[in-house]
């Protein structure tokens, strides 16, 4: 797959399957995105998400956008990051949750290179604060795999399996 095909399935995630998956993991947490702020290529998203017992959900706001530089050999690089809301400094939805919770914070990085035609590489690197003190590594371990599949789901549809 191309570079900007990848790029489009990382950031396109106001899908009804995306949706439908946040509603099965999360049951009445909200889920808000919000498209080309200010113009921009970026977007805002908020996310409510179940914890393990005993801990409340959390709640993450989070600024989107993408870049397209070109590598020294003329192939196409995409980075698109991510950081909370609160280092955005442009126009915000504010998202509320009710019942008891904490705000999650994440940020990362995707660079994305084009390598030959319909050939790429993913890189991602991502840091999750859930603001919670000892969480328990059954906890981690479940946060870890939901990422792992996220990351094999993509692989999956995207495989070649011989095919040109």
């Amino acid at each position: 797959v191309g570079a900007a095909t990848l790029l489009a399935e990382l950031f396109e995630i106001d899908t009804y399957e995306a949706s439908k998956i946040h509603k099965e993991k999360n049951v009445n947490l909200p889920r808000l995105i919000v498209k080309n702020i200010s113009g921009s290529r970026s977007q805002q998203y908020s996310a409510g998400k179940k914890m393990p017992p005993p801990y409340d959900p959390r709640l993450f706001h989070g600024w989107m956008c993408w870049k397209r530089v070109e590598t020294q050999i003329g192939n196409a690089k995409y980075l698109l990051a991510f950081v909370p809301l609160s280092s955005y400094k442009g126009t915000k939805e504010e998202v509320k949750i009710t019942g008891k919770h904490k705000i999650g914070e994440t940020q990362g990085l995707f660079i994305i290179e084009e390598k030959a035609p319909n050939v790429c590489s993913l890189f991602r690197c991502q840091s999750v604060d859930v603001k919670a003190a000892m969480l328990p590594t059954v906890a981690l371990t479940m946060f870890a795999k939901d990422n792992l599949k996220a990351e094999n789901k993509l692989q999956e549809k995207f495989r070649r399996n011989g095919k040109e």
